[in-house]
């Protein structure tokens, strides 16, 4: 019993410390922005940049703990599912993602973005035929309020500016984007491991992006970043990637999948406090929306003491 304890706090932990990584990752990108306005890089650069990096860092672990040959065996066994997740979960959300991000603050990027595990939990239950309580239904509501007060800045009618508008409607498509790449890709992360499932989804996406940078005629757009754009997108690779992805999927093999995930609900906290401290951005017209975001996430993810027994 000791052992199971001393495990699970240190997966608790190790987790915890992978949400404060992935927390950084609005402020981070909105940090370049900031220093030199966006021209310096485009959203389809950044998320290149940001997967080609993780992978490179990511490699070596995997070699080690000899799970790349998983690889070709889920490519070949799976081609179609494989290339869907890929496009669905790093092309495609990331794309949403940063063209958002570009386009509003940081905070709100983050909250809307924390959402999306209120989002897999709705639709994990026709996809998978999931039983479901009637707290996760409270706990899409709130994370969907959330999302919203969020987008029009604390009012019930959508606000005037749209441009600000689309942007919260990116992110929102984003994180309905993940959720849904979460849901299809338990199946196979099962099957092969969600590491292997990552990696094969990083890859397809990162090849992705950079075909589109090639298409747009954009491939010597690395000659211009200034030194502080490339420090950013190594620390977003190795850090909110790699070593975000490691704690990650560490921690949560130590520790019931839905408690764990339950600790997403740091993720609103912590990079609007970021957002305060690092780009300057009030945090007063976001708390609502922040406490509304975790409350959903924690309504959609925890569960009790019983459950967690029952899935051990």
């Amino acid at each position: 019993m000791k052992d199971l304890k001393g495990k699970r706090i240190w997966g608790y932990l190790s987790v915890a410390v992978a949400i404060f990584l992935f927390s950084t990752v609005e402020v981070a990108a909105k940090y370049i922005y900031k220093l030199y306005g966006s021209n310096e890089i485009d959203h389809y650069q950044i998320a290149f940049l940001r997967f080609f990096f993780g992978l490179v860092f990511l490699l070596p672990f995997m070699a080690a703990r000899k799970r790349l040959g998983k690889i070709p065996e889920a490519l070949k066994r799976n081609p179609l599912p494989m290339l869907v997740l890929g496009v669905l979960g790093i092309y495609l959300t990331f794309t949403f993602y940063y063209w958002g991000l570009e386009r509003t603050d940081a905070s709100t990027a983050a909250i809307v973005f924390s959402t999306n595990p209120v989002f897999t939990a709705i639709i994990a239950i026709p996809l998978l035929r999931e039983k479901v309580k009637l707290r996760v239904w409270f706990g899409f509501l709130f994370g969907l309020l959330g999302a919203y007060l969020t987008i029009t800045g604390m009012s019930f009618i959508f606000p005037l500016k749209w441009g600000e508008l689309n942007a919260g409607l990116a992110m929102l498509a984003s994180a309905v984007s993940w959720a849904l790449y979460t849901a299809l890709g338990k199946k196979y992360a099962e099957e092969f491991g969600e590491e292997v499932i990552s990696m094969i989804s990083m890859g397809i996406g990162a090849f992705l992006f950079l075909l589109t940078i090639i298409v747009r005629g954009e491939i010597g757009f690395v000659a211009r970043f200034h030194l502080a754009t490339w420090l950013i997108c190594i620390y977003l690779g190795v850090f909110t990637v790699g070593i975000g992805y490691l704690f990650y999927f560490g921690g949560m093999k130590k520790v019931p999948a839905a408690s764990g995930a339950s600790l997403f609900f740091l993720k609103p906290f912590l990079a609007v406090t970021f957002a305060w401290i690092i780009l300057g951005e009030q945090p007063g017209k976001v708390v609502i929306p922040v406490v509304l975001a975790s409350a959903g996430i924690i309504l959609a993810t925890y569960r009790g003491p019983v459950e967690e027994w029952v899935e051990d």
